[in-house]
């Protein structure tokens, strides 16, 4: 298996500097150094998107399918954000119907 890393300078300046015995374990406490500081990124979006489609009517296997997820996190994600995206869709379906309305 090869792995590509694309790194900052400064890490590989810390792993170029590790010329001992134990370069290895230096390379490593770099390395993991270097991934802890990266920032978590989040899914709520994500998350929001696939809760929305699963209230629409989506089935949650296409979901899973287009989304590159097992059905089994879809289920998850779908149980722990169904209540808001209940809320959303309740919203735009009462902006939808104002509009309607809204025209002459």
């Amino acid at each position: 298996m090869q792995l590509t890393l694309t790194i900052p300078d400064h890490i590989y300046d810390l792993l170029a500097q590790s010329h001992s015995k134990g370069a290895d374990a230096a390379a490593m406490v770099a390395l993991k150094r270097y991934l802890k500081s990266l920032p978590t990124t989040t899914n709520a979006e994500r998350d929001a998107t696939i809760a929305d489609k699963a209230v629409a009517g989506t089935p949650l296997k296409t979901i899973a399918q287009d989304h590159g997820l097992s059905y089994i996190r879809i289920q998850q994600i779908v149980s722990n954000g169904k209540a808001a995206a209940y809320i959303r869709q309740a919203d735009k379906t009462h902006a939808d119907i104002q509009a309607l309305f809204a025209k002459p």
